[in-house]
């Protein structure tokens, strides 16, 4: 692959499909001047594991690689942010690294000790309750990478080299900042991985992509034959036809566990585990009082989808009868832009009898805490966790490109009132129906009750019934 054909600046959000089609190219020149600068030629897969930090970083400033000759010096470390990191990011980003380093040091000898005594691993599953004891396994702790000195220049020149070959700008920058830890670095953190036996291993992952030695260490046991298993850990997964983290995923595993579900052979229905950890908080928060009738759950507040938004909320508090829902909560989404939402949602809420949360709060108590959850777009992760509890939850349903495995169930739910194609009908349906009858109805059909075991198939089961 000689280039890389950049477009206009068109959305590459998580469900965008040009992010994919850009993520395959880079991680196919990634792993094609990577083999050859370490002299290896391992798969795109195993180089998939070990860069996904960095291709995210690169699709976040393509235009900015697109436009510009890039000279400055690669960094250490990736960087996940939308321009080239400066100075003060690039400090910013070592000095965290180092005391994560420090206090995980002890964990390197711990983690090959377990894979020495174990067949079985698991990553992400910490606090998951039950996963540990229904399979087995033994939780394998992290340690992080730390780097230090110049490394080794010469394998940085023959980088170089390859960058200057190519004949498109993106190209070269995409090569040029490679950041040291896959280059300069890498071949001592790899020789590091202690091998046992990789054939009799299997590593079930569930979590975000971060280069720490367990990443490190999964990578190279499965490009030495090891099975990974990979599960579902987020709602969109299974409803949304583009959906990176599912790219991803699904792209390095032998087999994915879902929530229920099945789209390819690769997919096997199993458990939504993910959502077994909402349970344990919401159970004990559940045996309070209601402290508010609604909960209008925002998403996090993207450019693209803002205002609209923001009307939407409006819109419902707007319309909602005051005598019969007169305590209401709005929560944010918990991110690093949380500031600025609560900035927005405090305006559009300024005249209502709506209060604010500071989006901190666990969001199992609040949901426990609300007679009823307003998605104010689905899917989302909490309606899940909802259908996961039979805790009332109403939305309204924004996906633009659903599965087909999906879209039957959009339908029944729609005629059951749970999902609105907007702000209006919703408020309508609200102030029609009494909650707890209505949604008594709802849980006790057959309908429901597929729909809940196909995309969020419950963990525990009593006297032969899944709860």
């Amino acid at each position: 692959m000689d280039t890389i054909e950049v477009k206009g600046n068109e959305d590459l959000g998580a469900l965008s499909p040009l992010r994919l089609e850009y993520s395959d190219q880079i991680f196919t020149k990634l792993a094609e001047v990577l083999n050859e600068v370490h002299q290896m030629n391992h798969s795109t897969r195993f180089w998939k594991l070990i860069t996904e930090e960095y291709v995210r970083a690169v699709i976040n400033r393509i235009q900015e690689l697109k436009a510009t000759d890039v000279k400055a010096a690669p960094g250490l470390y990736p960087i996940v942010v939308n321009s080239l990191p400066d100075r003060r990011q690039k400090i910013r980003r070592g000095t965290k690294q180092l005391l994560n380093y420090l206090k995980t040091r002890k964990n390197r000898g711990l983690i090959y000790q377990l894979i020495r005594e174990n067949d079985l691993l698991l990553s992400g599953f910490k606090d998951i309750p039950g996963f540990k004891e229904e399979t087995g396994g033994v939780e394998l702790p992290d340690q992080e990478l730390i780097i230090a000195g110049a490394g080794n220049r010469k394998i940085r020149k023959r980088l170089d080299e390859l960058a200057e070959q190519a004949d498109e700008p993106i190209i070269k920058n995409v090569i040029r900042q490679i950041p040291k830890i896959y280059v300069e670095h890498f071949r001592p953190l790899y020789d590091s991985v202690e091998l046992f036996d990789p054939g009799s291993k299997t590593f079930h992952v569930m979590g975000n992509f971060h280069l720490g030695r367990r990443q490190l260490t999964i990578a190279r046991y499965i490009e030495e034959g090891a099975r990974l298993i990979w599960h579902q850990n987020g709602a969109f997964i299974g409803e949304v036809v583009y959906k990176n983290s599912r790219y991803l995923s699904h792209g390095v595993a032998d087999e994915y566990r879902t929530w229920g579900w099945q789209l390819t052979e690769k997919d096997q229905p199993g458990k939504a585990w993910f959502l077994e950890k909402f349970r344990a908080p919401y159970e004990e928060k559940s045996q309070e009082s209601k402290e508010y009738d609604l909960l209008l759950c925002f998403p996090k507040l993207r450019p693209q989808v803002r205002d609209e938004l923001l009307e939407s909320g409006a819109q419902i508090l707007r319309n909602l009868d005051r005598h019969r829902y007169p305590r209401i909560l709005v929560r944010p989404q918990l991110s690093g832009s949380l500031t600025g939402q609560i900035e927005a949602l405090q305006a559009m809420i300024a005249d209502t009898r709506a209060e604010l949360s500071t989006g901190r709060s666990p969001m199992a108590a609040e949901t426990a805490s609300a007679q009823c959850v307003v998605q104010m777009s689905v899917p989302a992760t909490n309606f899940m966790e909802c259908i996961y509890m039979n805790h009332p939850t109403i939305g309204i349903l924004n996906n633009k490109q659903p599965t087909d495995l999906i879209q039957p169930w959009y339908r029944f739910l729609e005629k059951r009132g749970v999902l609105h194609p907007n702000a209006e009908l919703l408020a309508e349906h609200l102030n029609r129906i009494e909650i707890v009858d209505w949604w008594s109805q709802l849980i006790s059909s057959d309908g429901y009750q597929e729909f809940k075991n196909k995309f969020a198939k419950k963990n525990l089961v009593k006297k032969g019934l899944l709860l």
